[in-house]
């Protein structure tokens, strides 16, 4: 399966004035205790039900910059381990009438204030960095400008400075997923998601495909 690099959109017809996309800030003190608590030490893709059951029950939050109205794929403020972004329902629709697995992503209402269009927290849960694959994974320095860095194991690149992704390859029990995350290697959803952001005016998004932030996936045979 294709899939795309995406990120939050910059383009100035959409976001006017500001030098930052859409955000929506997250205001419920219990809901940011919650994330604080768990979803930074949380193995959330194997503790999705406890996700379920120990979520805050009602969520607000609020534009940063005023705005007349909002669009469909917004970032979030503060920053939350595993939470992608703000999505509207349209985006909730397109996830689910494709019938995206249930282990790639998790949705929560949250009420934008002084708005009453339903929006939602979409979590898509960080894949392991067990599970990339060394060493067919590709590192540059944006310092020094050397690319194609090369690290036999894990262990070798956590103690590496000064590096990022270049090439994420993941193990092929990825391939077939819709939605992917990984930490420091970018988020990236599937062709026939992207096919019907594009068929519905999806608001927000950017596809990335070059540039400081760019980054190539691939899988492997592990």
């Amino acid at each position: 399966m294709k899939h795309y690099q995406i990120g939050f959109s910059y383009d100035k017809k959409l976001i006017g004035t500001s030098e930052m996309p859409y955000t929506i800030e997250i205001t419920s003190k219990e809901a940011l205790d919650f994330f604080d608590e768990n979803l930074n030490t949380l193995d959330f893709c194997n503790n999705i039900d406890f996700f379920h059951e120990k979520i805050p029950s009602h969520i607000e939050g609020k534009i940063q910059t005023p705005k007349k109205k909002l669009i469909d794929y917004m970032s979030t403020c503060p920053f939350v381990t595993n939470l992608e972004a703000i999505v509207s329902e349209k985006v909730k629709n397109i996830i689910e009438n494709l019938h995206v697995r249930q282990n790639e992503f998790y949705m929560k209402e949250i009420h934008v204030r002084n708005f009453n269009e339903p929006y939602y927290l979409l979590f898509i849960p960080l894949i392991k960095d067990s599970d990339f694959c060394f060493p067919e994974c590709r590192f540059w320095n944006s310092t020094t400008n050397k690319r194609d860095i090369v690290f036999q194991d894990r262990d070798s690149w956590f103690k590496a400075i000064g590096v990022q992704f270049q090439k994420v390859v993941l193990k092929s029990v990825y391939k077939d997923f819709d939605l992917i995350a990984t930490s420091g290697g970018g988020t990236f959803f599937s062709k026939r998601i992207i096919t019907e952001f594009e068929k519905q005016n999806v608001l927000g998004y950017e596809i990335i495909n070059k540039g400081y932030f760019y980054r190539e996936l691939s899988f492997c045979e592990k």
